[in-house]
């Protein structure tokens, strides 16, 4: 499959699938003991599949080796981002604090634009290619969960006494060169893979409390090997809280005349 038709299928995908949501269970009366580990990465899936709003915290970082460096340049490429604040999805809607490598602003984003401002500063400002789509700091996008609904023969768990962790991973080149952004952009990432990387994997671990039924965090890893990085590798942890307890997301006010950029 070529890469558009790839995102076109998944996408269609969590358009057919999210119609079929169902409501939540009672999670606090499962005698998880008696579950199969097909019944537990059900009731994990759901979970996330069923999340409405919540608070977030993302840190995410890159660190990769510069394949033949310019003289002076720094032979290392490395970044930290991290996004603390509260989401609504399904109309998706972000706010809170961002930074990158330390630098903090505000931060807002919907389904298909985002903006960000200085905190000292009240004008917002977006640019005219700031469509996100799958790249709002959301953790993981509904469609990834959908996806994994139709894959869950190649998905494994792992539980303690406090929750259960569904983990997915693959080094399907192609699959990730198609599908990178639906899988890892949500979680403050930039990865991409490519097909002419020289090895590439991805990992992902969707993590549900026991005590309530919740999502808890999502941990992303990728790991790529190129013509310009060797050593790539991408780690974000996502935490989850309060989610479904009915947050609301405000729009900023002045988010309606923005600088272009």
């Amino acid at each position: 499959m070529t890469r558009s038709f790839k995102r076109v299928c998944l996408f269609v995908l969590g358009l057919l699938m999210i119609t079929t949501t169902m409501v939540g269970c009672d999670t606090q009366k499962t005698n998880w003991s008696k579950l199969s580990d097909e019944e537990k990465i059900d009731k994990v899936l759901q979970s996330f599949e069923r999340m409405k709003n919540g608070e977030i915290h993302i840190v995410a970082s890159m660190h990769a080796d510069v394949v033949n460096p310019k003289e002076g340049a720094d032979p290392v490429y490395k970044y930290e981002t991290e996004f603390t604040g509260t989401f609504e999805l399904r109309p998706d809607h972000v706010s809170g604090k961002r930074s990158f490598n330390g630098k903090v602003k505000d931060y807002y984003c919907d389904r298909m634009y985002s903006y960000e401002k200085n905190e000292t500063d009240t004008q917002w400002t977006t640019t005219n290619y700031s469509i996100v789509e799958y790249n709002q700091p959301i953790g993981i996008q509904q469609d990834a969960i959908l996806y994994f609904e139709t894959i869950k023969d190649q998905l494994t768990l792992s539980e303690d006494s406090d929750t259960i962790t569904v983990h997915y991973e693959t080094d399907d080149i192609d699959f990730l060169y198609a599908n990178d952004v639906q899988l890892i952009w949500s979680s403050l990432g930039s990865l991409g893979f490519s097909s002419n990387d020289k090895s590439g994997k991805l990992e992902i671990d969707l993590k549900m409390s026991k005590d309530d039924g919740m999502p808890a965090s999502v941990t992303i890893t990728g790991l790529v090997d190129n013509d310009y990085y060797k050593n790539q590798k991408y780690v974000s942890e996502v935490t989850y809280s309060k989610v479904n307890s009915g947050i609301h997301v405000d729009i900023p006010s002045g988010i309606d005349n923005p600088i272009y950029q």
